[in-house]
């Protein structure tokens, strides 16, 4: 478990400024805390998607596999795994994590703005199916993050 050198009011900040879309501000703000804190799931976590809104993918997926190495089987970073890869094109993979995060309990940590797949996608990964995944992502965002 990390030590956290951050108090509550610190990650609250960070978190409205994600629901309020300022993706670049909150970045910042969690780089710096990560400066204290570098070994933070949450951070991490929170740096990922807002990379992910910002639709720096590989960023994204940089900070989601640093919250995994801090908390390996953590359900909501699996899924955000999954997620990145999925729109990095990489199917086989995005399908390995989705399959990893199945095993998982889910969490629905509203404060975490936890990135959830949508059904339709998740049939088609079931599937294996990359002309739907293709099909889902090009008709609308497909993948939205919950707040």
């Amino acid at each position: 478990m990390a030590s956290v050198s951050y108090n509550i009011k610190q990650l609250q900040r960070v978190c409205t400024q994600i629901s309020r879309g300022e993706h670049e501000l909150a970045l910042e703000s969690i780089e710096a805390l990560l400066q204290r804190t570098p070994d933070s799931w949450s951070l991490f976590h929170l740096a990922g998607l807002c990379c992910f809104g910002l639709g720096h993918f590989r960023d994204a997926l940089g900070f989601f596999e640093e919250a995994q190495k801090v908390e390996p089987e953590r359900y909501p970073t699996l899924v955000a795994i999954s997620s990145c890869y999925v729109r990095l094109g990489r199917l086989a993979d995005g399908l390995f994590y989705h399959k990893l995060s199945l095993t998982q309990p889910p969490e629905y940590d509203t404060n975490l703005l936890i990135p959830m797949i949508d059904f339709r996608l998740n049939l088609a990964l079931w599937r294996e199916d990359s002309g739907l995944i293709s099909g889902i992502l090009a008709e609308q965002d497909g993948l939205y993050i919950e707040a």
